[in-house]
């Protein structure tokens, strides 16, 4: 029952149109506004804010309700104009998916951290112990050999050119005790079997000449020339400065310090070139940052989604083209039941805590239930023979929705990746 307080005051004339009214009225027949002249309070200040935000309303559950327990009702009753009792298909999906990666990112953010999380960092710094053991290896062989040579020494005269002095950091890592240095078993430490002169000497080398205080540093360069380098393709490029950027002084700059210091073209190729073999290290040695990372992805697949339905719905649509719906209609039953699927992920979620078997076992049963329930939506909605729409619904609906979705989620990681 509606409390004196909260009963709407009726006017005779629309406050927004100033069309006249009888004085009963719950809203205006010509403009839809309300008809409600009562002073705002904060609680309904907060009401229509959330409401107009989410738009939450008994038609959202019966929408939910409706597209469960009926087979293609929902998107039925929608295209032959039964509206009012349903939500927008494009609004409600929306809604269903900001829901889920807000949750999902409240669950990975405060219930995972404490595992996986932990064992992440911790897996982290067993591997920089294990860098700082070689290291203070390679800087005590290296005194060795600087009491020798007194390489040190050449370094810090301001007389020799950079080319000179590259020279002689060149001659030094090319020397078969340097290449011995390294014990075996530290060879295969987290490096895919590169050797030891490619993968740690020259940024050991470099961090050595900066800790004695000298004024030059050592910039590694480029495998090929600059008018070869600039010829190949972004992947390539991407290649070829992918153990240079992890070096120092290079890790420690920004795309536009590394473009000047290497005396490359300043174009968004190159740096595309150096951002991603920068942010993929950065991923492999922090684990921080993958978090971010996973963040940065999340935040945009329901954009991504938007890109990838369409495309979904024009296959689905010249599918089934000889039943007779339009492309709109084929992406009203399309944007259902991928907000169902939304609606499966977030009861997922509920099981989130619970041992891996018991999750495993809940995923495995949405994921079937999923498929049955396709399948019978798809039989509902196009009206064919239960053989032929199986076969569609197993052998190429759902196919083509899982390249479509890896491709697109392929799109989203790479420009997460470049755009952080």
């Amino acid at each position: 029952m509606i409390s004196m307080k909260n009963k709407p005051l009726k006017d005779i004339f629309c406050q927004n149109c100033g069309y006249p009214l009888r004085g009963d009225e719950n809203f205006c027949p010509y403009c839809g506004q309300k008809n409600n002249i009562r002073p705002l309070s904060i609680k309904n200040y907060v009401h229509n804010l959330l409401n107009n935000f989410l738009n939450f309303d008994n038609r959202i559950w019966q929408t939910i309700i409706h597209l469960i327990k009926y087979p293609a009702k929902v998107p039925l009753d929608y295209i032959q104009g039964k509206r009012v009792r349903y939500s927008n298909p494009f609004r409600f999906l929306v809604q269903i998916s900001i829901v889920y990666f807000l949750l999902s990112g409240v669950i990975d953010r405060f219930f995972q951290i404490d595992n996986r999380g932990f064992i992440r960092i911790k897996e982290a710094k067993e591997k920089s112990k294990t860098q700082n053991e070689i290291k203070n290896i390679f800087f005590r062989k290296l005194d060795s050999i600087d009491r020798q040579k007194h390489f040190t020494e050449l370094l810090d005269k301001p007389e020799l050119t950079l080319q000179q002095k590259d020279s002689i950091v060149q001659n030094l890592l090319q020397q078969k005790n340097l290449r011995m240095l390294i014990p075996e078993r530290y060879l295969e430490y987290d490096q895919g079997n590169l050797e030891m002169e490619t993968a740690w000497a020259p940024s050991f080398m470099a961090s050595y000449i900066k800790n004695k205080n000298i004024s030059y540093t050592y910039y590694p360069r480029l495998v090929d020339n600059k008018q070869t380098f600039e010829k190949l393709s972004v992947f390539n490029k991407i290649l070829k400065l992918f153990g240079l950027v992890d070096q120092y002084p290079y890790n420690e700059m920004n795309e536009k310090e590394i473009i000047h210091h290497l005396g490359i073209q300043n174009n968004l190729r190159n740096k595309i070139a150096i951002l991603v073999p920068q942010r993929i290290m950065m991923l492999l040695k922090k684990p921080e940052s993958r978090d971010a990372y996973k963040r940065a992805i999340t935040s945009k697949i329901t954009l991504g989604l938007f890109f990838v339905l369409p495309l979904y719905g024009l296959f689905v649509y010249l599918l089934y083209y000889k039943q007779g719906y339009s492309y709109t209609e084929t992406l009203v039953f399309i944007f259902y039941l991928q907000s169902i699927y939304f609606i499966i992920l977030l009861i997922e979620l509920l099981f989130i805590l619970l041992p891996d078997g018991i999750n495993l076992i809940v995923s495995l049963l949405a994921e079937f239930w999923f498929i049955y329930f396709l399948i019978n939506n798809f039989k509902a909605f196009y009206r064919q023979k239960s053989w032929l729409n199986m076969f569609k619904v197993i052998l190429l609906v759902i196919p083509v929705y899982l390249i479509l979705t890896g491709i697109g989620l392929t799109i989203i990681s790479v420009l997460s990746l470049i755009i952080n």
